[in-house]
């Protein structure tokens, strides 16, 4: 990662912890983020999670745990055959459904390779998120960014109970 990258990822990460990102709720202008975005493209990973599928069911079930979410719908993994004149691009691909939104995985067994991203329209440790992939794929290098979503501000409407013509 760039140390520009690092910077920016820092900065959002820091904004998370002290819950910058929250403003508030009720006739205010509510915050000006609704989640946070990690993405991860991971290089030279040494696991079995790569190319195992229940192994790699069985992480992404438990992941959120691990991170403080909830799971909302049970994970799913399928594996990717792709045709002969593409080879190196077989792999697995799966995702969980978490209350808060999702985690999905991308996985390249002969070229080392994973992508991942974690979506939550709740605050988390995106640190500790990344620690936790970063250990368990065997990740050798990686490429990472934290992203802030829905960066707009909203005014909040007030419900008058009266029936619209």
């Amino acid at each position: 990662m760039s140390a520009a990258a690092r910077t920016r990822c820092r900065k959002c990460w820091e904004k998370v912890r002290n819950q910058e990102w929250v403003e508030t709720i009720g006739n205010q202008e509510l915050g000006i983020m609704m989640g946070l975005h990690l993405i991860i493209d991971g290089y030279d990973c040494h696991s079995e999670l790569l190319s195992d599928r229940d192994a790699l069911l069985c992480w992404l079930s438990g992941l959120p745990a691990r991170i403080g979410m909830s799971v909302l719908m049970p994970a799913a993994v399928a594996r990717i055959e792709v045709p002969a004149c593409r080879p190196g691009w077989e792999g697995l691909s799966g995702v969980v459904v978490i209350c808060e939104s999702h985690i999905a995985v991308h996985t390249w067994p002969a070229l080392g390779e994973i992508q991942a991203d974690v979506y939550s329209c709740r605050a988390f440790d995106a640190e500790k998120v990344l620690a936790h992939i970063v250990h368990d794929f065997g990740i050798g290098d990686y490429d990472a960014q934290l992203i802030e979503r829905r960066k707009r501000k909203i005014q909040k409407q007030e419900t008058t109970g009266e029936k619209r013509e």
